[in-house]
C-alpha cells in the first residue's frame, strides 16, 4: 500500500506541471515522473537481480537530469539549487523516514524510510518545476512559496 501511495504522489506531482512558450516545466515533470516510477517499480520487484540497479537508475536520473534541463536553458544558478536539492532533500527525508520507522519497530524501517525518501523527492521536484518557469530574464530573481496542511 505504501509503495503504491508512492507512486501515486511522484506521478501526481508530475502531473502539474504545464507547456507554455516560456517554461520547460512539463519536460522537468515528465523527468520526475519517469525517474519515480523506474525507482518504484525496483521497489515493487522485491528481492530480484533487477531491483537495486532499478533504484539506483531512478535515483540517477532523478538527481542528474533536472538539473541538467536548467543548464541546457543557460540558468547557471537554478542548475547548482537543483543539484543541491536533489542531493540533500531525498537523503534526508529517507533519514528521517528511517528515524521515524525505527520508533514505530523493525517492520515499519524499511516503509516509513521509502515514504521519506519519496517526499524528499517531491520536495525537490517542486522546487524543480517551480523554477523552469522562463519570464525573460533567466536571471531574474524567483520567489517561490510552498503551502501545506499537516
Amino acid at each position: 500500500m505504501t509503495r503504491t501511495l508512492a507512486v501515486v504522489a511522484v506521478l501526481a506531482a508530475a502531473g502539474t506541471a504545464r507547456a507554455d512558450d516560456h517554461s520547460y516545466r512539463l519536460a522537468i515533470g515528465a523527468t520526475d515522473a519517469v525517474a519515480g516510477t523506474v525507482f518504484v517499480v525496483g521497489v515493487e520487484l522485491g528481492d530480484t537481480a533487477a531491483t537495486l540497479p532499478l533504484m539506483l537508475a531512478g535515483g540517477a536520473i532523478a538527481t542528474v537530469v533536472p538539473p541538467t534541463l536548467h543548464g541546457l536553458h543557460d540558468n547557471w544558478g537554478r542548475l547548482g539549487i537543483s543539484l543541491a536539492a536533489h542531493l540533500a532533500l531525498p537523503p534526508a527525508g529517507l533519514a528521517i523516514g528511517l528515524r521515524v520507522g525505527t520508533a514505530r519497530g523493525l517492520r515499519h524501517i524499511f516503509d516509513d524510510g521509502l515514504v521519506g525518501l519519496v517526499i524528499g523527492h517531491l520536495a525537490a521536484s517542486a522546487l524543480d518545476v517551480a523554477m523552469a518557469y522562463r519570464d525573460g530574464d533567466p536571471n531574474a530573481p524567483r520567489t517561490i512559496g510552498l503551502g501545506g496542511a499537516f
